[in-house]
């Protein structure tokens, strides 16, 4: 059977974002081939191949989401070189979700290049991934032992890391 859904595209400036979607069907173990100016529907020099003045965007995010909304796959580009920065914004915060996995949600102000999670003791379901301004973006860790997250995050592009750990909620009396 043929499988639909929708693919999103958001377009990231320095402003904020651009978002176009489409709706899309795929026979069974086919493929198709879009072009980000044919879901936005009109030219955008997007990855900045022409050099039409100055690079307006910093990535670019598209998604595919099945009928159901549910997110099949999730890819984003960065657009140009990027240079290293003190920072990029980065930020992580992460969340215990019972039976030894915890959710680990990073986010970052500017397109941070290869995010990388570094926490000992345990698995992360994705690392090494571009994250696009003010996308978060949620991992699974999964725990080797018996512990609680305790690391970091970091981008290629940045020199400032972001902690990982749990937060410690006082009690009032």
């Amino acid at each position: 059977p043929a499988r639909s859904g929708t693919l999103r595209v958001a377009l990231h400036t320095a402003r904020g974002v651009q978002q176009f979607e489409r709706a899309v069907s795929v026979d069974s173990n086919g493929s198709t081939e879009l072009t980000v100016d044919s879901i936005v529907g009109s030219f955008t020099d997007a990855n900045h191949a022409y050099r039409f003045g100055s690079r307006t965007y910093s990535a670019i995010t598209v998604v595919f989401a099945g009928d159901d909304g549910v997110e099949i796959a999730r890819n984003t580009a960065l657009v140009g070189a990027q240079s290293r920065q003190n920072t990029v914004g980065l930020s992580a915060s992460v969340v215990d979700t019972g039976a030894g996995t915890w959710e680990l949600t990073v986010s970052s102000e500017w397109a941070a290049q290869y995010v990388c999670v570094d926490v000992d003791g345990f698995d992360a379901s994705d690392s090494w991934f571009h994250l696009a301004p003010n996308e978060p973006r949620t991992i699974t860790l999964v725990n080797r032992g018996t512990g609680k997250p305790r690391g970091h995050v970091r981008a290629l592009n940045s020199v400032e890391r972001a902690s990982v750990a749990p937060r410690v909620v006082s009690g009032s009396s």
